[in-house]
This record gives structure tokens, sequence and C-alpha cells, in this order.
């Protein structure tokens, strides 16, 4: 064992500097792990191994969060998606605000702010241009599912609809991987199906 949260988690990510990151949306708190140079036997475990810091709190200030549903990592930055707040806001892991959009001047990427429309995961690709999937009116039909790509600054770049899924996953190439609410009947049982979205390239 490498540690323990004392929370379910909606999502976690690891900082290449040492630290496992994890948000949950029903109290509105942010989980920060420092690793351990080795893991533990689980023999030991739970009392030989570290426990995570509660970070945050509800509200709509820098520093604080309202149900956040993703996080996400940019660098050594933690990158939280917020659908109360309906923004991405970028901390430390001291779960300190960090001004890294808007030329250094905020901390927050304000998105679209519709009572219908919720936020479902954020993804990062290598260069920093993140990747919001969002769904409106309950998410019922399947033009209501959007994802929209911000530039590093938090720049809206790109909208595409229709985007029917729960999760996503970007790579280096900005291929997008999203985890779907449909299912693939196999021979001898059904799985949750998986989608690639590969980005198109303009014709020369």
């Amino acid at each position: 064992a490498w540690g323990r949260f004392t929370q379910a988690l909606e999502s976690v990510a690891v900082v290449p500097t040492g630290y496992v990151v994890g948000v949950s949306r029903l109290t509105h708190k942010m989980e920060i792990l420092a690793l351990p140079k080795a893991a533990v036997d689980r023999a030991h475990a739970p009392e030989a191994v570290p426990f995570s810091v509660l970070k945050c709190g509800q509200g709509t200030r820098e520093g604080l969060l309202s149900a956040p549903v993703a996080v996400a990592v940019r660098d050594a930055t933690i990158l939280v998606l917020e659908t109360g707040n309906a923004r991405i806001q970028a901390f430390d892991v001291s779960a300190n605000p960090v001004p890294v959009f808007r030329n250094g001047t905020s901390a927050t990427v304000e998105l679209e702010k519709a009572a219908e429309l919720e936020y479902l995961d954020l993804g990062v690709e290598a260069l920093g241009y993140m990747y919001v999937l969002s769904a409106a009116n309950g998410g019922l039909a399947i033009d209501d599912y959007r994802l929209d790509v911000f530039t590093p600054q938090g720049n809206l770049l790109a909208r595409t609809t229709g985007v029917v899924a729960a999760r996503l996953a970007v790579d280096t190439f900005r291929n997008v991987y999203t985890l779907n609410f449909a299912t693939l009947a196999g021979l001898s049982r059904v799985e949750p199906s998986l989608s690639q979205w590969v980005p198109s390239t303009p014709q020369t």
C-alpha cells in the first residue's frame, strides 16, 4: 500500500513530483497524498501508511470548490473541474491557487454557466490544452453532449457536439478516449464500450 484516502473520491490523478490528488463531489474537498519512498506491506496497513490531507471546502472564491467532478495534472499543476462553480481551477500540491491562466493573472477558467448544464470530465494533453466534457438537459439526447477544447491560457478553441460519454482521457497525440454509456454485446458477456475520437487535420 502506498497511502490511504479518507473518503470515496470522484476522480484521482498522479502529480509527477510524488503526489496523488483526488476530489469529492459530495464533500467539496480535495485530498492530497504525499507518496512514501516505498510501499508498505499490506499486513501493516493502514497503521503504517500515510493518510492524505484534506484541503479546500465549499465556496465560490479562489481556493474553494463547489461540486468538483474531475482532476487532471499539467506538469506539476493540479487542475480541478467544478460543475458547481462552472470553472477549472489550478492548484499547487499544497492546494494554493496558482495563476497559470490569462497570462498569469488568474487561477481559474470560467466556463459556460447554465442551470441545465453539467460538467462531467476534464483531460489535459502534453502541451496543456484542456478538454472539457459536458452534458445539457440531463444528457437525454446525443446533441446534449459537448467536448470543448481550451488553450493552455484558458481560451475556448473548439467545440464538438455529440460526444456521448461519461469520462474521457487524452493522449499525447490528442486522441480522445471515452468511456461510453452504451454496452458491447460479445459472445459470452456484455462489456462497457470505449471509443476513440481522432482529431481532424486540415486538407492540403
